[in-house]
């Protein structure tokens, strides 16, 4: 009686879990990722209009890239964009015009995924002999270029025909630094310029560079004029702490004003000369020395 009842459980357990072992595993599908990163889009858009360059950005001679990282949805249009980098007065504008780009939507096995990436807006004015030569005489003498200042943007400032001058500039050097790595991922590390230092061979080549540049411009008196003054009040600012440079660099700037063309305009010659006198008549006190240097930032960007 016992043994008819064990088979009799055994048969009926058998039958209760027989279904699993003729089962074949249910295999899960791997849910497809929503979301992708492109890197730099620039190339992949199908519709990417050129950001209109604010007036106030060009009243100071804004220039240089702004990465904007952007979303991109399923259809192809932008869902968000942030501006990451670049000049304050230039993001607004870099945002706007991204907003305004398209994509081909992305696939991935089969399905539409969101795709986030760079958008990067070159600002380049025209060229202007005064801020080139500012930028250029600072980068000699402190080693690097301003926070939103780039070579790159430098060299597409020149004329065409100035193929050395263009590649002496694309061509420099930085020494190897640690730098912080920004927010995104997709845009790396900050490469901005002033974070890095020239080599000493890009020192040099920059100070040629303004020996060529000078030369060129000989044909033009007003413009190698201008470009000698942006020149004096690069150095000025770079060596603003040096009471014996100041001296010089202030002395320089007064016989630039007493040289000016005939033809200049008035009311920038008028702030020149008002520069000038201040300079001249200026302490030591580190805060009198940083007026001095952002008046004399404004006024590499006024046209003589």
């Amino acid at each position: 009686m016992r043994s008819s009842f064990s088979l009799a459980a055994c048969v009926a357990a058998l039958l209760l879990i027989s279904p699993v072992f003729g089962q074949t595993p249910v295999k899960v599908a791997k849910e497809a990722p929503k979301q992708i990163s492109g890197g730099v889009l620039n190339g992949k858009a199908t519709h990417l209009p050129k950001p209109v360059y604010p007036e106030a950005a060009k009243a100071v001679g804004a220039t240089g890239a702004v990465n904007v990282q952007v979303l991109i949805d399923e259809e192809g249009y932008v869902a968000t964009a942030a501006a990451v980098s670049g000049h304050p007065l230039l993001r607004a504008a870099a945002v706007e015009a991204a907003h305004s780009a398209r994509f081909s939507p992305t696939t991935l096995n089969g399905q539409a995924v969101k795709v986030s990436g760079v958008i990067t807006y070159n600002f380049v004015t025209d060229f202007t002999p005064t801020s080139l030569g500012y930028e250029l005489a600072l980068a000699e003498k402190t080693g690097t270029f301003r926070q939103y200042v780039a070579p790159e943007s430098l060299a597409a400032q020149l004329p065409a025909a100035w193929l050395n001058e263009k590649r002496a500039l694309t061509s420099l050097t930085y020494e190897p630094v640690a730098v912080k790595k920004m927010v995104t991922s997709d845009i790396g590390t900050d490469n901005s310029y002033s974070a890095r230092k020239l080599t000493p061979d890009s020192v040099a080549a920059v100070r040629e560079l303004q020996s060529d540049i000078d030369a060129k411009l000989r044909a033009d008196q007003n413009k190698q004029w201008a470009f000698n003054l942006g020149q004096a009040l690069g150095k000025l600012v770079a060596e603003i702490g040096d009471d014996n440079q100041m001296r010089i660099n202030t002395a320089e700037l007064e016989q630039l004003t007493a040289t000016a063309p005939q033809n200049a305009q008035v009311g920038p010659m008028n702030k020149l000369k008002a520069f000038v006198e201040k300079a001249k008549m200026a302490g030591s006190s580190v805060d009198e020395r940083k007026s001095l240097a952002a008046e004399a930032d404004m006024l590499r960007s006024l046209r003589y």
